[in-house]
């Protein structure tokens, strides 16, 4: 039974990950994972009235030479595939391994965007990500996303990269 679940609790995931996709465009970029799955979308300011875009002043896709959000969902789980609830916001944290120009990425923290971070049932949750000053530049960035449950704390590598 229990495995069972997971399964469930997996093609809903990735039911939901390509939902997103068909509705974004080919910018989306999903990075699955044994215990966390992590779906970038660089599209979300391109929304009408998106939640998170005015609290953040993006307008517009984040796109090489503006400082647009991109959002960032995180499934993540347990060595046994259960999902993690009930993290909080400096649970998660990305490390630069590679910046194109030197530009440091940063989570929009919720005392400036309010809604900025969120959880969502099983598991899911959502945050903005933009570069620390400055503008996006041209290249990938590849990032370490790190989260902490108790004395646990899962990792992978993410790319992120933005159209000019």
């Amino acid at each position: 039974m229990q495995r069972l679940r997971i399964i469930y609790y997996s093609l809903l995931f990735f039911i939901t990950a390509l939902a997103i996709t068909s509705i974004a465009n080919a910018e989306t970029i999903i990075v699955p994972n044994q215990n966390l799955d992590v779906v970038i979308d660089v599209d979300a300011c391109d929304i009408a009235g998106h939640v998170l875009c005015g609290g953040t002043g993006s307008s517009g896709a984040a796109a090489v030479g503006n400082d647009s959000i991109v959002v960032v969902f995180v499934y993540a789980r347990t060595a046994n595939g259960l999902p993690i609830t009930g993290l909080a916001e400096g649970d998660f944290s990305f490390t630069a391994l590679q910046n194109p120009g030197g530009i440091s990425l940063v989570f929009v923290q919720s005392g400036v965007c309010p809604a900025c971070f969120a959880e969502f049932p099983d598991g899911v949750y959502r945050f903005a990500l933009r570069p620390v000053s400055g503008n996006w530049d041209d290249g990938t960035y590849i990032q370490a996303l790190q989260v902490t449950s108790g004395a646990n704390t899962r990792q992978v590598v993410v790319p992120v990269q933005v159209p000019n």
